[in-house]
């Protein structure tokens, strides 16, 4: 009996994926991969560091399209493509633990996820390192920052961020790995680092998925953070 529901099962997905088939999530071709192979080729690769910080891909095209199809549509397997290429890409090998950066609850509340903790997920998995996500808290509900201008965003982060203070002895003298999935003018970044080091970590790296060329482009859709 069983047998025959599995048939039934098949012959019925047959059927649906023959009115219904999988569709490219970019650009709505059919597809059988969550992102084609057309669309892969035009993801404008950056792999550059400077300094403590490792950027991956421009934030254009289908990169800025799947970020913000993730984060305010809620399609939550292009969280696990943006994963891979973050795992795909990552240059770093020293280092103790994974800490994307946090939403505020309201924001969190609001969608639902943390982007920053799904890229970071196959990264965890294939270093066996990780994902601290109670570490480090924002405390301020902030503007989103492509509301404001370069010098308004730095205000805007200062103070943002605290660690869990009963968390702080397993990141002293440790060397912490921020995950984050846009880099505008750094300024997230930097009071992140800022308040980890402050409470006991000994060096902090980040590894962002997207760099923007402009700070202006980033929004659309309801707002970029």
């Amino acid at each position: 009996m069983h047998n025959v529901y599995y048939i039934l099962e098949i012959f019925i997905n047959s059927i649906l994926a023959s009115f219904f088939p999988a569709k490219c999530y970019i650009c709505r071709n059919p597809s059988e991969k969550i992102v084609c192979k057309n669309c892969e080729k035009n993801i404008v690769f950056i792999d550059k560091r400077v300094g403590d910080d490792f950027f991956i891909c421009e934030y254009s095209g289908v990169i800025e399209k799947a970020i913000k199809l993730l984060k305010f549509h809620k399609r939550i397997k292009l969280g696990l493509f943006l994963a891979d290429i973050v795992n795909n890409h990552n240059p770093y090998n020293n280092f103790d633990f994974i800490v994307p950066v946090p939403l505020h609850k309201n924001r969190f509340r609001e969608r639902g996820f943390n982007q920053s903790e799904i890229i970071s997920y196959k990264l965890s998995k294939s270093t066996q390192k990780a994902i601290l996500n109670s570490v480090l808290f924002r405390t301020k509900d902030t503007k989103h920052q492509f509301e404001l201008n370069k010098k308004e965003r730095k205000i805007n982060v200062q103070g943002a961020f605290e660690t869990n203070k009963p968390t702080n002895s397993i990141i002293k003298d440790s060397t912490i790995l921020i995950v984050d999935d846009i880099y505008t003018t750094g300024s997230t970044i930097s009071e992140c680092k800022k308040e980890l080091i402050k409470n006991g970590a000994k060096k902090v790296l980040s590894l962002i998925l997207s760099k923007a060329t402009s700070c202006d482009i980033i929004q659309n859709d309801g707002g970029q953070e």
